[in-house]
This record gives structure tokens, C-alpha cells and sequence, in this order.
């Protein structure tokens, strides 16, 4: 299961030169053939050692060769362990990292939900006082326009009593 950047990465290292990446709806038809077990070099010779240097599997021809004196080697089986504990140990921390982010993705979603509540909150508290302050406003315009209504009132009787004696 590799994405498509690893799957570069992957067929492009030394180790992996003779392995093929199939789709994973292709891999349980996919066989192992006895090819794979042979080196790529020399077809009738068993791989059975790896090169650390060099990262690759090594049959009794490469390893007497040139290209591979003094490096480091051990069984492939002891290889194929080493190489199945690190990536436990990548999973694991994989894992735990992976953890870690869905808690942070958690407290992140929680908090956009927390906010997005004080801000609908302040937004209808905002609303409820521009209702009032429109209320208030509206008392004061009435009383107001009574006001004037009621001097009109008084300023044209004023002019009528004034007619009437004039």
C-alpha cells in the first residue's frame, strides 16, 4: 500500500530494483514467482545475503565480487527482520503521531464549534440591543412629535383667540 509519491521513491532505491508494485486490487492475483528469490545479475545463483552499504540482496557471485568487499552484511532473514522491526517501530510511531493529530483536529474542530456558538450568541445580543435602542428611539420620536402636535395645538388656538378678538 503505497501512495504515489513513496511508490517513486520506492521503485527508485537500489533495494527495491527487481520488485514490482502492483495496485492493491491487482495483489491477490498478483504471485510471488521464483524469479524474485534469484539474483537479478546472476539468474541461476539463490539470494541469501544483504549488503548494508549497498542495500541490496547479494547471492555467493556478488558478494565475491569487487563492488562489495568490506561492506557490511548479514542473512537476508536477519535483513527481512530488521527491515519488519523498523517499520513496526514506524507504524507505531505513526500511529502515535497519528494520534496525537486527531486529538489536535478534535480540539481545533471543538473550539471553531465553541466559537462559531459565541459568535451566533453575540450577534443575537447585539440584534436584541438595536431592538431596544430602535424602541427607545421610537418612544423618544413619539413623544417628541406629540409634543409638537400639542404646541401646534395650543399655538393655533393662540392665533384663533387672537383672530376672534381682533
Amino acid at each position: 500500500m503505497l501512495c504515489d509519491s513513496c511508490k517513486k521513491v520506492h521503485i527508485k532505491s537500489k533495494m527495491a530494483k527487481n520488485h514490482k508494485v502492483v495496485r492493491l486490487v491487482n495483489a491477490e492475483i498478483y504471485q510471488r514467482n521464483e524469479t524474485e528469490t534469484k539474483c537479478p545479475t546472476h539468474a541461476t545463483e539463490d539470494l541469501f545475503m544483504y549488503c548494508y552499504s549497498c542495500q541490496v540482496p547479494l547471492c555467493h557471485d556478488c558478494i565475491t565480487s569487487v563492488s562489495h568487499h568490506y561492506h557490511e552484511m548479514v542473512k537476508i532473514e536477519n535483513a527481512i527482520d530488521n527491515k519488519r522491526n523498523e517499520l513496526s517501530i514506524l507504524i507505531k510511531q505513526s500511529k502515535e503521531e497519528s494520534s496525537k493529530y486527531e486529538e489536535i483536529v478534535k480540539t481545533i474542530s471543538k473550539n471553531s464549534q465553541e466559537f462559531s456558538e459565541s459568535v451566533s450568541q453575540k450577534i443575537n445580543e447585539v440584534k436584541a440591543r438595536n431592538n431596544q435602542l430602535k424602541a427607545a428611539l421610537d418612544r423618544i420620536e413619539s413623544e417628541y412629535i406629540n409634543q409638537l402636535h400639542e404646541t401646534e395645538k395650543e399655538n393655533q388656538n393662540s392665533m384663533l383667540e387672537l383672530i376672534n378678538r381682533l
